[in-house]
């Protein structure tokens, strides 16, 4: 797991050190740094976690860089109730808020956590329910 946190610190990093460099430095590395910064979030699957809950897999790789692998667990609540999310829809609510994490903190580095409420409310989207017409 340690190896796997230090290879989310690389890709990381490599982002922000991309991100910090002026227009022209960057510009003239263009052959080499802009398809070695690109990176790809890519959902691998999901488990069963004691309690009910589900823990999402994700291959989270920057560029050349070997893939780490991310996990988000979402605990039984949010498959239960009135508000409840579906198996499919959650799959998509965890790969939106990995991609939000990554993005808005470069230095992000940890290979587990958990969903929470806001980030449900963030990422889900609302479908329109179909009813009869009258």
């Amino acid at each position: 797991m340690q190896e796997a946190s230090a290879s989310v610190v690389a890709l990381l990093r490599s982002v922000s050190e991309f991100a910090d460099r002026s227009p022209d430095e960057s510009h003239s590395e263009r052959g080499n740094t802009m398809s070695d910064s690109k990176s790809t979030v890519r959902y691998l699957g999901y488990r069963s976690l004691s309690g009910g809950g589900r823990g999402f897999d994700f291959s989270c790789g920057l560029g050349a860089a070997k893939p780490t692998m991310i996990t988000i667990e979402a605990s039984s609540t949010f498959f239960q109730g009135p508000d409840r999310i579906a198996l499919q829809e959650a799959a998509g609510i965890c790969y939106e808020t990995l991609k939000c994490r990554v993005h808005t903190d470069p230095t992000y580095t940890v290979d587990r956590f958990d969903l929470t409420f806001a980030d449900v409310a963030q990422h889900r989207k609302i479908t329109k329910m179909s009813g009869s017409r009258r």
